[in-house]
């Protein structure tokens, strides 16, 4: 049984994590008979739905009493010498009003400059040049390949049974990028596969068809892209949205055709859809992504400057399944090499968000940052970074001589592989050092797409890294390109031009897989001809052919069509 000062102590400690009053604290203690752990988890995970009116009333007397008890006690316990001090105390109070307050401002003053002082040690980082010309070369062949696209009309059926590409029309690369992502989402496709078909002239009617159509194809069609999407100029209609001209903003972007969404779903009376989207998504002050800068270095700096403002949210509402980012990259004059000026930005595959919400987290989470990146630590990265650069030039130079022996080159490319590891024991390189597992996995969340801006003769190019939690992989979609690509390339390419980062809760997680093996089962499916067997039996896809077997039977006749001509193609070549 714990003593009268324990259970205090416990009501204490809730308070201070959860915000809430103390009748609803210990009505819940006491019904989990003072087990910290169980009441903080059913406090935070019921959110704004658990209240004080929802306690049995027999339980909440219980809690009064006790409250009572413990303001008789403290009453009784006073010191004697604490009455005769009142007036020194008061004199001490009057003298200095505001002190609570001063002590508030002071100890923000201090963590700013700690936080000031771990981004000025940040910035002195160098960017991993090593990795740079692996990836300058592969932008070289992306921008190339983006260009023969346009001119590429050859067919080819679809490689990657999940994913289908989308062929792209005027300056619509970062929509192509938007839809790709939403099409990940299991409740959005299914919300606008099964929704009746509209027979009308307006817009509404027209976004609806096209983005049925689009979704459909991406499911349905053994192409390796969706060759005529019109979904493009029906939202630019609805919204006026269309980009003319100019630096293209990913974020707002992406933000203007989730609006455009929620508008749709409202207009025709979906409001149950609206909520959905609504439930879904975490909002930053009317926005739904976060601006990070990339001078900051790195995600868990960023968040840690922005605590006291994600704060104001999370008391009124709980996590949603979706945390958005904007990596705010500094603009480049045309004279300007983006390569030079692009500052490496760190990020987690997982990260653990409780730190916004527990103080103790998050003061742990600076101490490390702290002591993990202070001037000596620097120092020895910069020192290490110095010599890989260097046996990076060397080997590069060393490679186009046919006379260097193949020992000279695997000697430094050993010592390479053993700076890169020792690098690994430092922060930014090894993120895990920051955060161990998370304790609560409601707070934990998992990559799950990026995107990348590169600018070219004044055109913007978009792409799109997306994971496939089914199989465990990661896949870049570049408007009709897809290609299965290694992790270490999603992490290097992004540090250095993403421009956009989507996490995803882990119980979100679970949903996107099994839609991801659906589609990965039907794509399978498709690619055998068996249209009819997946039309009948993926519950996905049944509402939509009722509604409009119209788009269906599009869909499978451009199937037919293209068997036929791969085939003709084949018995040409082989009869040759």
């Amino acid at each position: 049984m714990l003593t009268d000062q324990q259970q205090q102590l416990l009501i204490k400690q809730l308070k201070d994590i959860t915000k809430q009053p103390d009748l609803l604290i210990v009505s819940v203690l006491m019904y989990f008979q003072w087990d910290f752990e169980r009441s903080k988890e059913l406090i935070q995970n019921s959110g704004d739905l658990l209240t004080i009116d929802q306690i049995p009333e027999n339980r909440r007397l219980s809690a009064e009493r006790l409250l009572r008890q413990f303001e008789e006690a403290q009453n009784n316990e006073r010191p004697i010498q604490n009455i005769n001090n009142n007036s020194q105390q008061q004199a001490l109070q009057n003298s200095h009003p505001n002190s609570n307050q001063r002590v508030s401002d002071v100890n923000q003053q201090t963590k700013s400059r700690k936080l000031a002082k771990i981004k000025e040690n940040l910035q002195k980082l160098a960017n991993q040049e090593w990795e740079t010309n692996q990836i300058i070369q592969d932008k070289e062949l992306i921008i190339k390949n983006n260009q023969n696209e346009r001119e590429n009309n050859d067919l080819q059926l679809r490689m990657h049974q999940s994913f289908v590409g989308i062929k792209k029309s005027e300056r619509s690369g970062y929509f192509n990028c938007i839809y790709q992502m939403l099409f990940q989402n299991l409740e959005i496709v299914g919300a606008i596969l099964n929704m009746n078909i509209q027979n009308k002239e307006d817009l509404n009617s027209n976004y609806q068809n096209e983005l049925q159509y689009l979704f459909g194809s991406l499911i349905l069609s053994n192409d390796r892209f969706v060759r005529n999407s019109e979904l493009y100029v029906a939202a630019s209609r609805l919204n006026k949205s269309q980009v003319i001209g100019g630096k293209i903003n990913f974020a707002t972007q992406f933000e203007i055709q989730l609006g455009i969404l929620k508008q749709f779903f409202q207009d025709v009376n979906k409001l149950d859809y609206v909520s959905m989207i609504q439930n879904q998504f975490q909002v930053f002050q009317n926005h739904l992504f976060l601006t990070l800068e990339q001078e900051d270095r790195m995600l868990q700096l960023s968040l840690l400057k922005e605590k006291d403002n994600i704060q104001q949210f999370g008391q009124s509402q709980n996590f949603k399944s979706y945390w958005a980012f904007e990596i705010s990259r500094k603009q480049l004059d045309k004279e300007e090499n983006s390569c030079q000026n692009n500052l490496d930005y760190w990020f987690p595959e997982k990260i653990d968000l409780e730190f916004l919400v527990l103080k103790d987290k998050a003061e742990k989470i600076l101490k490390i940052l702290e002591e993990g990146v202070n001037e000596e630590k620097i120092k020895e990265i910069q020192k290490n970074q110095s010599i890989l650069n260097n046996i990076q030039i060397v080997k590069s130079f060393l490679c186009e001589q046919e006379i260097v022996q193949k020992e000279t080159i695997d000697a430094l490319q050993m010592e390479k592989k053993m700076l890169k590891k020792k690098l690994n024991n430092y922060i930014p390189f090894n993120m895990d050092l920051l955060q161990k597992n998370a304790e609560n996995t409601r707070f934990c969340y998992s990559l799950q797409a990026t995107v990348i801006q590169l600018q070219e003769n004044d055109q913007n190019l978009f792409y799109l890294y997306i994971k496939n939690f089914d199989e465990n992989k990661w896949y870049r979609i570049n408007d009709c390109q897809i290609q299965a690509v290694s992790d270490k390339l999603v992490f290097k390419d992004t540090r250095k031009y993403g421009c956009f980062l989507i996490y995803v809760q882990q119980e979100q997680i679970k949903k996107i897989l099994e839609h991801q093996k659906k589609l990965s089962e039907i794509g399978n499916l498709i690619l055998k001809n068996q249209e009819e067997f997946v039309l009948n039996n993926y519950s996905l896809l049944q509402k939509f052919q009722q509604s409009d077997a119209g788009k269906v039977e599009k869909i499978v006749k451009a199937n037919q069509l293209n068997q036929n001509k791969l085939n003709e193609e084949l018995n040409n070549e082989f009869s040759q």
